[in-house]
């Protein structure tokens, strides 16, 4: 199944403010990739409902996947971003 992928507001700012690089294009890749998630390295977050996330090196991006749409929610350090939950 194909789903359609949405950006979120606050991912997106904070997307458009990364100085590194090469990091941003992994997430330009992976925004492309995520319209079949179950393909990638997408695993659900235990005890959130419909909350996964997928890593690209050091980094996790957080998705809410349901009604055939996959939302980012938002990305950051493995460290950091289980915190936000």
């Amino acid at each position: 199944m194909v789903y359609e992928v949405v950006v979120h507001e606050k991912a997106r700012r904070k997307f458009d403010k990364l100085r590194d690089t090469v990091l941003k294009e992994r997430l330009q890749e992976l925004f492309k990739l995520l319209s079949e998630p179950f393909n990638l390295d997408t695993v659900k977050i235990k005890g959130e409902e419909n909350v996964y996330r997928t890593r690209i090196g050091k980094y996790r991006v957080l998705e809410v996947i349901r009604d055939g749409m996959v939302y980012v929610v938002d990305f950051d350090h493995r460290g950091k971003i289980y915190k936000k939950l």
